[in-house]
């Protein structure tokens, strides 16, 4: 079998637009060559994208300046406290109003309106880790939602002390999932080490173990 032309150094290890490799002088017939996959529409990639980076990093060349990674999507990506037995499903990305949520193949999109600024890590647009948290209050259960603030507050580099994160919350009030919000915030601890650490506290709280 003949083996496809190799690409040009420009287009990088990764995905790359369609329209970026014609400019390159690259034939529509090597874009939709067979040793090539296709993750979005006009992207193409050496291999299957299969974990979270690797599809964040192909869906970015579509993202407009005003859109991010959001929800458990940034949360993963920021190296977040993540839920028990999490596994990486659709990618979650978010435009900042009036921007209309973005609608695509595996992507579940939203419109978030942002405390703090957008982060980039390793290339990719991200909310920032206080303002992921807050966006997963709605959808969290109340232990993962503690686990993931004692990570934002934890002993080694916290992100930010438990009297902003009270303050921050106080700061939207009628958020969605502000109750699970007020409740979670009286059982964050400073200086936890782990999550295995939280939920000990909590099944103690809950009368659990005794």
């Amino acid at each position: 079998m003949r083996r496809p032309t190799p690409l040009p150094d420009e287009l990088g290890e990764g995905a790359f637009l369609t329209a970026e490799a014609r400019k390159l002088g690259i034939s529509r017939r090597r874009t939709r060559s067979s040793s090539l996959v296709s993750p979005y529409f006009g992207v193409r990639s050496p291999g299957v994208a299969s974990s979270t980076f690797e599809r964040a990093r192909a869906y970015a060349h579509w993202m407009e300046r005003s859109q991010f990674f959001s929800h458990l999507t940034a949360a993963e990506l920021l190296g977040l406290r993540m839920p028990e037995g999490f596994r990486p499903d659709e990618l979650h990305v978010a435009s900042i109003p009036p921007m209309r949520a973005p609608r695509s193949h595996g992507v579940t999109g939203h419109q978030v309106a942002l405390l703090l600024p957008a982060e980039t890590v390793h290339g990719l647009r991200l909310s920032s880790p206080v303002d992921t948290w807050l966006s997963l209050a709605s959808t969290l259960s109340l232990d993962d939602l503690v686990v993931m603030g004692d990570g934002l507050v934890g002993r080694i580099r916290p992100l930010i002390d438990l009297a902003g994160l009270q303050g921050v919350i106080a700061s939207v009030p009628g958020r969605r999932g502000q109750r699970r919000l007020n409740e979670a915030i009286r059982s964050i601890r400073p200086n936890t080490d782990s999550a295995r650490e939280t939920l000990l506290r909590a099944a103690h709280r809950s009368g659990r173990v005794s």
